[in-house]
């Protein structure tokens, strides 16, 4: 029940985000979400995981992450920019972000992608943190 009303949370808190995209861009939603409070690590960390389709021509805009992230595509092509430097990755490649790191991840290719995202979150730490909100 707890794992559950967690993922209720985090989808609200995606919704709430992704609401703010400019209107004139599809955005991407998350499919699944899952939150793993009771896993060995650093005190006060838990673990979170999360599924999001990206539509073609969708724009998760400028962001960073209040802990490390780990991505990996699972279906279509996500692009990927950050310092400047735009690198797109296929279904089964992965990368990491580091906490802070400002960046956007776009879809645009003309199919649907989608990207499972494994974030470690200080205890009070938020997934996604828009620039400039």
């Amino acid at each position: 029940m707890k794992t559950s009303i967690h993922a209720m949370i985090v989808l609200n808190t995606l919704v709430l985000v992704i609401g703010t995209v400019l209107a004139a861009q599809t955005a991407p939603s998350a499919r699944w979400a899952a939150t793993y409070d009771n896993l060995t690590m650093p005190k006060d960390f838990k673990a979170m995981v999360v599924v999001v389709d990206f539509p073609p021509g969708a724009v998760f805009p400028l962001h960073s992450h209040g802990g490390p992230v780990v991505a990996m595509v699972i279906e279509g092509q996500i692009t990927l920019i950050q310092n400047g430097v735009s690198k797109t990755y296929s279904a089964g490649q992965s990368w990491n972000e580091a906490v802070g790191q400002i960046h956007e991840a776009r879809n645009e290719g003309s199919v649907k992608a989608a990207v499972s995202v494994t974030y470690l979150l200080p205890k009070g730490a938020v997934p996604d943190i828009i620039v400039g909100k």
